[in-house]
């Protein structure tokens, strides 16, 4: 190696070692070692060999991923990457207990499934909190477009902003190929859970008398919000009333019925949320 390929340069960074290598600069750098090599940088980052992204910042524009590489785990693939040869792409992100995925999110459970997909509680690392990450069946998106409509189905949820009474959808973002509902994480599982195991009626005939209509009047608020913004709920069920072991009431996945039915998906879903 020539002494000038030695020299590290903000700009364009070249490391030809092997075993560990790490570059920490961005624009056009380039990894060509193997074994545990990691790129830090972005813009037209190459990674060549067995070495492993897994970017701080988001591989992006004209990055091209080769050979063995693996990406997907760690970082958010998005236009302009390339994967060539057996590089992982992000439609391969393994998504399970322990995991993190597009380096920001940390599976903090093992999925929960229904009807139309699987449910796991995440940790977004950058904010410090508990998200549920919703997941359709993969096999109900044949093409771009229908994931594009189910997209803008989930924007109504989206657009009703924050509400005590509503669980709050955050974004859609596309991981492993499938667009996935980033919400509110709800501990206490939903109304229809707490009617099957029984913890709805704890206690004395009074008690249960009094949880169960301040269950209801925020069920009720929650759906006098959304159809003062003109969105009406479609698909108002015990399933779809999630609880907080604390004793709040939230109506979630606004605009899923819409988008099962444009999917064809079975009957039944998982939670946004559960204990």
């Amino acid at each position: 190696m020539k002494n000038d390929d030695k020299t590290i340069h903000h700009q364009y960074l070249t490391q030809q070692g092997k075993d560990n290598a790490t570059i920490l600069g961005k624009d056009n750098a380039t990894i060509l070692g193997k074994d545990n090599g990691t790129i830090l940088g972005k813009d037209n980052a190459t990674v060549s060999g067995n070495g492993t992204t897994v970017a701080a910042t988001q591989a992006v524009h004209g990055a091209t991923i080769e050979n063995n590489a693996v990406s997907a785990a760690d970082v958010p693939i998005e236009k302009g990457v390339t994967t060539e040869n057996n590089a992982v792409s992000a439609e391969d992100v393994l998504i399970e207990k322990g995991a993190t995925i597009l380096g920001l999110y940390r599976v903090e459970s093992d999925p929960i499934y229904g009807g139309m997909g699987r449910v796991f509680r995440i940790r977004h690392t950058g904010w410090n909190v508990d998200l549920a990450m919703k997941q359709p069946q993969k096999k109900l998106f044949q093409n771009e477009a229908q994931k594009q409509d189910f997209i803008h189905e989930c924007d109504a949820w989206i657009n009703l902003g924050l509400h005590p009474h509503i669980v709050s959808c955050y974004y859609v973002r596309e991981v492993g190929g499938i667009p996935s509902i980033f919400s509110e994480w709800m501990d206490g599982g939903s109304l229809k859970g707490a009617i099957n195991n029984g913890t709805l009626y704890d206690g004395n005939n009074e008690t249960v008398s009094e949880r169960i209509l301040d269950i209801a009047i925020q069920f009720a608020r929650g759906l006098h919000y959304a159809h003062e913004q003109q969105l009406i709920h479609q698909d108002v069920k015990p399933d779809n009333l999630l609880l907080s072991k604390t004793g709040e009431a939230k109506v979630a996945d606004f605009g899923i019925a819409n988008a099962r039915a444009m999917l064809g998906a079975e009957d039944g879903s998982a939670s946004s949320g559960t204990g």
